[in-house]
């Protein structure tokens, strides 16, 4: 018997794979969520490379690390679920067993990379100690196969510390790192996050990138009138290359798609793209993302957020 109630399962179809959105209650009668998916990369690349040694599946599960969200992003559907409790080490690796039961029917032969990302509900480095267990269990689990993304807004900056002397001497995993960002200064990272402390992490990136040996996505939501404005481009590209992780980042740059805020809105498409020549001028390598599963909720916290009363 699972530790979790299944209260609601959605799924969409997506051009190159499907996509499911699960609710789920806990034993103590909080509600969590994650996101399944699948992508059949046969299907995106057949037209250009001959031959069936491409066929196969990209699996991923998106997994939540807390009950709740303590850090109230104000872009973020997280920011309408108060926070409770951290979820254990059996919580955790119990959402990746429910994902491989809704994936069962794909041939196991036929899925070659497994991506774990640790993105949903709640910040996971308030969790690192169950989210490094889950880790390590889901490893054995799973197999080589499988990547692991920590998405983290690299607060609190001492715990950031804390997963670099974990990470830099673990060599049977792999660990990429997500920083959520969203701004190229602290005025505004305060004023959509409540967080400051812009250069301290940009020092921890740096450092992450030596010490593990591995790049770091910067994420970067582009919301109308906030910052979108191609001053902030230069500004992030200064930070970037001023830390000498040029070749070593990427940023990306992420579509809204929360509906129901002035965080919600994009910039019109000309906006976004005079965003991304201003970075790509000063060689920063970046790429632009819209999200897929919108039609059911797929971002962080958004089924939980519709059972929460107004």
């Amino acid at each position: 018997m699972g530790i979790f109630k299944v209260i609601e399962k959605v799924s969409c179809k997506e051009s190159n794979g499907k996509i499911f959105k699960l609710l789920l209650r806990t034993v103590d009668n909080y509600l969590i969520e994650e996101t399944i998916g699948y992508i059949h990369i046969g299907n995106i690349i057949k037209p250009l490379i001959k031959g069936s040694f491409h066929n196969y599946y990209h699996t991923f599960v998106c997994v939540s690390t807390q009950v709740g969200c303590p850090l109230q992003c104000k872009f973020c559907a997280n920011q309408k679920i108060s926070f409770v409790r951290n979820l254990s080490t059996s919580e955790i690796v119990e959402e990746v067993i429910l994902a491989q039961n809704i994936l069962g029917n794909l041939d196991k032969n036929s899925i070659k990379e497994r991506e774990v990302k640790y993105g949903g509900v709640g910040e996971p480095l308030f969790n690192l100690t169950n989210v490094i267990k889950s880790i390590e269990i889901i490893s054995r689990m799973l197999g080589n196969d499988t990547s692991f993304i920590l998405s983290t807004s690299g607060h609190p900056i001492s715990k950031l510390d804390d997963l670099i002397d974990i990470l830099k001497t673990k060599k049977y995993y792999e660990v990429f790192l997500h920083v959520s960002l969203h701004a190229s200064n602290n005025r505004i990272r305060k004023y959509l996050m409540n967080l400051e402390e812009i250069n301290e992490l940009f020092e921890r990136i740096k450092l992450y990138i030596k010490l593990v040996r591995s790049p770091v996505i910067l994420n970067y939501l582009i919301i109308r009138n906030i910052n979108d404005d191609p001053k902030y481009a230069n500004e992030l590209s200064s930070l970037i290359i001023t830390n000498g992780i040029q070749n070593h980042t990427i940023v990306k740059l992420s579509i809204p798609s929360f509906i129901g805020s002035i965080f919600s809105i994009p910039p019109p498409i000309s906006r976004i793209m005079e965003f991304l020549d201003v970075l790509r001028s000063h060689d920063i390598r970046v790429f632009l993302f819209r999200s897929g599963g919108t039609s059911i909720a797929a971002g962080c916290g958004q089924l939980i957020a519709r059972e929460q009363p107004q």
